[in-house]
């Protein structure tokens, strides 16, 4: 595979989301969404404080907002501090929300496409957290121990914390700690059908089969990912995690918090073995496109680089020296991409952050 660059644009906001739309590809920065022709960006959504954005529709804390300008207020939500979104099959969205400033304003609601609420259901931190965090004391030695059990400060959502499998949906909220709890709620009727034990949850997204979450738990020594069925039950668990890639068999970019990094790309087989494919470097990994052939394209560790189908082999096809991580990867393989990420050393997504937007052209040959 070829990549040409084409150009980069910086702005001085982070980008929340590049989508591939129907023909066009869609930049959403946090005030205004954007085709890209190539090199440049037609405005098609301004002026706006933009939470979220999927599938050509602009969140705000007020409304939803369409490409072509359609706004639909969210009148019995507001003050709910939404804050991820994703469009459903069957019509509507499913939002979750939270405060920092009210650890019980948590929860998870579904909305039809005239921003009425179907359902809303709390997602209510526990009493305590308690688990594989550790801790030190001086009045007893320095000896590292499991933590006691705490209060949680607040109670919010990571995004890709919030998934659609079949008929069920699977939100995860966690606490300064990174331990959370995962919550299963029924599509229909919002109601809690499962909540897992506290973990340090990670990548999340729905498996092969329907009502069923691939969950990663990463931290603390933790290193996994675990098939949730609809009933919360835990069908099987791997010992590997990362970021998973488009298409079958089960395969994942492995992401660990070891410097240097061990990580490989790994095929995860229904046995719950794991089958590991080529070393990776770096740990930040952008979001992984499917490639027409069957492979995959995603940047690591300052390169962009693609995936072979069969797992075995990586290509590098372009090294991007000045981001350390990559927030946000859309577009067609092969065709045009884009991908961007902060030039800030400290990015604080609360903040106006300096970000660099690359534009590819990506060929078979």
């Amino acid at each position: 595979m070829r990549a040409s660059i084409i150009g980069s644009i910086d702005r001085p906001e982070r980008i929340v989301a590049i989508e591939q739309v129907g023909q066009s590809l869609i930049v959403a920065s946090s005030s205004s969404a954007a085709r890209l022709e190539r090199a440049t960006l037609v405005p098609l959504l301004t002026d706006l404080e933009i939470e979220d954005f999927k599938q050509g529709w602009a969140f705000t804390a007020t409304a939803m907002v369409a490409l072509d300008g359609t706004t639909v207020p969210l009148s019995e939500l507001v003050g709910l501090s939404l804050v991820r979104f994703t469009p459903l099959h069957e019509g509507g969205f499913l939002v979750a929300f939270a405060n920092e400033k009210d650890r019980s304003a948590a929860g998870v609601a579904r909305i039809d496409h005239q921003g009425h609420v179907v359902w809303m259901t709390r997602a209510t931190p526990p009493a305590t957290l308690s688990g594989v965090v550790s801790d030190a004391r001086a009045s007893e030695g320095w000896v590292l121990k499991t933590a006691r059990p705490w209060t949680p400060g607040w109670w919010l959502i990571h995004d890709g914390h919030l998934g659609v499998s079949g008929d069920r949906a699977f939100a995860v909220f966690h606490d300064s700690s990174g331990l959370g709890l995962g919550y299963g709620l029924d599509l229909d009727t919002g109601r809690l059908v499962f909540q897992t034990e506290p973990a340090p949850w990670s990548e999340l997204c729905a498996a092969p089969e329907a009502g069923s979450f691939l969950a990663g738990v990463q931290g603390y020594g933790a290193f996994e990912t675990r098939l949730i069925d609809r009933t919360g039950a835990v069908r099987r668990t791997w010992p590997s995690h990362g970021r998973v890639v488009p298409g079958e068999p089960l395969r994942l970019i492995e992401l660990d918090n070891t410097v240097p990094s061990t990580c490989r790309v790994a095929t995860l087989d229904p046995s719950g073995a794991v089958r590991h494919g080529p070393n990776l470097t770096g740990y930040y990994t952008s979001p992984v496109i499917a490639a027409a052939d069957g492979g995959s394209v995603f940047w690591r560790d300052g390169v962009l680089q693609s995936l072979s189908r069969d797992g075995t082999r990586l290509e590098s096809l372009s090294s991007v020296a000045p981001l350390q991580f990559v927030s946000a990867l859309g577009g067609t393989v092969p065709g045009i991409i884009a991908f961007a990420g902060p030039l800030d050393e400290t990015p604080d997504d609360r903040v106006r952050t300096r970000t660099r937007l690359f534009v590819y052209e990506l060929s078979a040959s």
